[in-house]
């Protein structure tokens, strides 16, 4: 592994690969979410329902 943020993504994605692209590469990550509040905007400033 090398190259600069590949330690952070390493630490925090869950699974993540790289991808040859002809003369680069694509790094891809996934995460997974844990259930938590509902993140729809209701209730915050300027959110659907705000008045």
């Amino acid at each position: 592994m090398s190259g600069r943020g590949l330690l952070l993504v390493d630490r925090l994605a869950d699974i993540w690969g790289v991808e040859s692209q002809g003369t680069g590469n694509t790094v891809w990550s996934e995460f997974i979410c844990q259930d938590g509040p509902d993140r729809s905007g209701e209730g915050e400033p300027g959110g659907p329902g705000a008045a």
